[in-house]
């Protein structure tokens, strides 16, 4: 069973970092009033101030622990905070242009469906074409002979001009005929045109033959001579010894190449037969099946030229290529791709 010897009271006040000396205090205060009491506890103040430094050391760490947590805290808060700050640009970059991608998105959709509706108006390309044969045969046919009128017109054959219109229809002869009753005026007026265009150009030219002959003779010259050199010494290059002894080794080596070729060619040749020969027959299966797809695309457009839908097709594709010209892609959506690519 225990027994009590004597109390102290011990008062800590606690101060931060402070704690230590307050303890130790504490401890020596109450080591004296134990002292004054009866002497009951002689060793307390030694006791105290060994209990008082492992406190103040452990707290110390303690502390410095906690102090290290909080930096280390305060540090990658600052970290997230930056890298969220970062994140919220980079989405803001993103949505802009997201926006401008999907604005551009539309746009080109948009076209795509233009487009694709304007694919009838491709059926037009047959008529087109055939229409401008039509066209340049019928021209060709009804200025036959006239050509040669012209030119007899034109050298002042007047022999040789009746002769030509004697090939020609009526309307075709009087045609010819107004031609040539206005050669005298059309003469004049090529006359008057000539002279106003080169009026005072002959002084002109020769004016800078006097003064750029003697450039152009120096500089010419001087080139030339320069090329001479080149063409001299390339002569020169191909007589040395060294070289036709080189071109000599190279046309011994490729005479070797084609001598080592020369019995692969009958093999690529066995080849090349081998494979038409087994090639060609699978030609008139496709040209059956050919002919078979064509037939089946000539009664399609025949049934729908007679049900209305080719010309429907067609209308179709005249009416969309006016929306061509109403296809509208913004150009903030290509800017705004361009900028966020950029960074």
């Amino acid at each position: 069973m225990a027994r009590v010897i004597g109390e102290a009271s011990v008062r800590l006040t606690v101060e931060g970092s402070r704690l230590g000396a307050s303890i130790k205090k504490a401890f020596q205060t109450a080591a004296k009033e134990a002292s004054a009491g009866g002497g009951l506890l002689p060793d307390l103040d030694r006791e105290a101030d060994d209990s008082t430094k492992k406190v103040e050391s452990r707290f110390s760490g303690l502390f410095g622990r906690l102090t290290s947590l909080g930096q280390g805290f305060a540090s990658k808060l600052g970290s997230l905070l930056q890298g969220g700050a970062g994140i919220a640009l980079l989405g803001a970059k993103a949505g802009v242009a997201l926006a401008g991608v999907s604005a551009l998105t539309n746009g080109v959709f948009q076209l795509i469906g233009v487009v694709q509706n304007a694919a009838g108006a491709a059926a037009l390309l047959p008529a087109a074409f055939a229409a401008f044969l039509a066209v340049s045969a019928t021209i060709k046919l009804a200025t036959q002979g006239i050509g040669d009128s012209f030119k007899a017109l034109a050298s002042g054959d007047a022999q040789k001009f009746a002769e030509s219109l004697k090939d020609l229809s009526p309307n075709a002869r009087a045609f010819v005929k107004s031609v040539a009753a206005i050669k005298p005026s059309f003469d004049q007026l090529q006359l008057a045109t000539q002279d106003a265009l080169f009026r005072n150009l002959g002084l002109t030219v020769r004016d800078l033959g006097a003064k750029y002959m003697p450039v152009l003779k120096q500089g010419f010259t001087g080139i030339a001579g320069e090329l001479n050199t080149a063409a001299v010494g390339v002569g020169r290059f191909f007589q040395s010894s060294q070289t036709v002894s080189d071109v000599g080794t190279i046309f011994q080596n490729v005479r070797r190449t084609v001598a080592a070729l020369a019995p692969s060619i009958t093999s690529v040749l066995s080849v090349l037969t081998d494979v038409g020969t087994v090639g060609s027959q699978f030609l008139p299966g496709l040209a059956n099946g050919f002919s078979s797809v064509t037939d089946k695309f000539a009664q399609f457009i025949s049934n729908a030229r007679q049900t209305g839908a080719l010309g429907d097709f067609i209308q179709t594709g005249i009416d969309t290529l006016k929306q061509l010209g109403q296809v509208e892609i913004p150009q903030e959506a290509f800017l705004a791709v361009l900028k966020v690519g950029k960074k």
